[in-house]
């Protein structure tokens, strides 16, 4: 059995394993900073929809009516940008993280494949522990 071929393709495997949680993980947080500045922004612009004031002109059921729904409608975006954005935030948080675990196994993988990969030079009083290593490897991919 060439183990050399072996340990060699499992390292190609967890490279590219790595990469692609690494990219995953750049485009989450990614997103989470646009989804932390759209809320920015929009918090800002909140007050604008209960701008203008109603002034002298605006009496009666009509203007109290419009004014509640002004209310109701900023209530409403207040929520949306306190709870749902929150929410959101923490769903791509909680996938960074999961993300970033896995990458510390595969950095962990890594660095057992380097010890397999020095006992293949070191013949046959290694070959137990090498192989082993390989089959943890294999186990956990």
């Amino acid at each position: 059995m060439d183990y050399a071929k072996i340990i060699a393709g499992l390292s190609s495997t967890i490279s590219h394993q790595a990469t692609e949680v690494n990219e995953k993980i750049r485009l989450l947080e990614s997103a989470k900073q646009q989804v932390t500045s759209e809320r920015t922004l929009s918090m800002n612009d909140m007050s604008l929809v209960t701008n203008p004031e109603l002034g002298e002109g605006w009496k009666g059921k009509r203007s109290t009516s419009f004014d509640e729904q002004r209310e109701s409608a900023k209530e409403e975006l207040k929520r949306i940008l306190q709870d749902e954005y929150e929410d959101y935030l923490s769903d791509i948080d909680s996938a960074i993280l999961k993300l970033e675990s896995q990458q510390l196994l595969l950095n962990g993988l890594s660095f057992v494949a380097t010890e397999a990969s020095s006992l293949v030079h070191k013949g046959e009083e290694a070959a137990e522990d090498l192989h082993r290593k390989i089959s943890h490897i294999r186990g956990r991919l």
